[in-house]
């Protein structure tokens, strides 16, 4: 055999040899990266999920803790119980439990109230919530556990005592996993066949080749998986605006559409929670979360503005004796009807709008019969009057509700 067609074999040997081993070690390397993705991928989307879970909890104790004061106080058992069921109707959602100073439970959100008068079986978070102001939080291998005690002034009236279960959340993450990896797998395996038959022709004519087209599809593979990971990083930060643009119809298209259906589901619950801490469920009015947010903006405004603001305070007149006369689905329906009467007067007036929320006003019911109107820049303190006078005069009409005819009364304050 001729030398250089022995040189050429060797070369040739040599190169097959070289880019093989590359090749192998780019794939090594890929299968590693893929790996770490994988990991990275999971980690992240599991303390989004749990991330949301605490902000969830949080949210609902320090929103209960504020909203039911009164109630807690009036021992307003109904109003108690409404608020309750209408946040257990939540899935994930173990238990709500408002307890006495003593640790006795006064209302756990069943119409029957089943468990009043037991003890709460959490000494440890008693005694936490009796040394700090601060929300109480805990974290067990099944559940979340939140708790704070609620006051008026500086008097403990009651505690708070929720929990949430992670085993919907762990199931969620267990399914995520179980796919991510199996889509993982059959594309690298997929690719990895594809990219062998790359690198067998390329062999055959020039090292670098190889090496470069190696590189491309690794790079190619794990771009997007990369992207996926950044995605859920910023989910588990709280920003669930973001949507992963990924147009692909393979495995990685099918996990991004999935990842941002999951996100939308989180914002979707995120503003419905938001949504239900800043406004009445029974009226659809602002509450007095809202009241107290928007007062304060529009305080500090008029102050830099060097404009006037005014709050009228209504209170009915009459309304505790029609709600222990004909019962508190009766007082509901009431205060719906005032609720309407206050829009159909309002809305004669050209700068308000009922139940919005423009730069000029909020309508809010603050309390079991008591409500505000705020105004801006009103010029003229005579239209101020003329609204109050409305008011007076809609509800001094009769209203009919059950065959019974009702009237009640409205005493109004204003402060400009």
């Amino acid at each position: 055999m001729r030398l250089r067609t022995q040189y050429s074999i060797a070369m040739v040997l040599l190169i097959g040899i070289a880019v093989t081993f590359m090749s192998a070690i780019l794939f090594y390397q890929f299968s590693k990266n893929a790996r770490v993705q994988q990991t990275v991928s999971t980690e992240a989307i599991s303390d989004a999920i749990i991330l949301q879970i605490m902000k969830r909890g949080e949210f609902m104790t320090n929103s209960f803790s504020r909203y039911l004061v009164d109630d807690i106080y009036y021992e307003n058992q109904a109003k108690i119980t409404q608020a309750l069921q209408s946040s257990l109707t939540q899935q994930d959602l173990l238990f709500i439990e408002i307890f006495d100073p003593k640790g006795y439970i006064i209302n756990d959100g069943s119409v029957e109230l089943w468990a009043f008068g037991n003890q709460v079986n959490d000494p440890q978070m008693l005694n936490a919530i009796r040394k700090s102001d601060n929300i109480y939080t805990r974290i067990e291998a099944d559940k979340v556990i939140f708790a704070r005690s609620i006051k008026i002034d500086d008097e403990v009236i009651a505690g708070i005592h929720l929990g949430f279960s992670l085993l919907y959340i762990q199931k969620d993450i267990s399914k995520m996993e179980k796919t991510l990896q199996k889509e993982l797998t059959e594309l690298s395996e997929r690719d990895f066949q594809k990219n062998i038959f790359i690198v067998i022709v390329a062999s055959l004519l020039l090292l670098i080749v190889g090496i470069i087209m190696a590189i491309f599809t690794a790079n190619k593979l794990t771009q997007p998986i990369h992207q996926l990971a950044l995605h859920a990083r910023k989910a588990g930060k709280g920003d669930h605006l973001n949507r992963i643009e990924l147009n692909r119809s393979d495995e990685l298209g099918q996990l991004a559409a999935i990842f941002n259906k999951m996100n939308r589901r989180l914002l979707k619950n995120k503003k419905e929670i938001h949504y239900q801490a800043f406004h009445d469920h029974l009226t659809g009015l602002a509450n007095r979360n809202m009241f107290n947010k928007y007062i304060n903006e529009t305080l500090q405004q008029a102050a830099n503005q060097k404009k006037q603001v005014t709050v009228l305070f209504l209170d009915l007149d009459g309304f505790k004796a029609i709600n222990d006369t004909f019962g508190h689905e009766v007082g509901d329906k009431l205060l719906i009807v005032i609720a309407e009467r206050f829009n159909a007067v309002i809305r004669k007036q050209d700068s308000i709008k009922f139940a919005e929320l423009p730069n000029n006003m909020l309508v809010s019911r603050i309390g079991g019969d008591e409500f505000t109107i705020v105004l801006q820049d009103i010029g003229e303190k005579q239209i101020v009057s003329q609204i109050a006078s409305r008011i007076i005069r809609s509800i001094a009409s009769p209203i009919e509700l059950s065959g019974e005819q009702l009237n009640i009364g409205v005493s109004i304050g204003i402060s400009i």
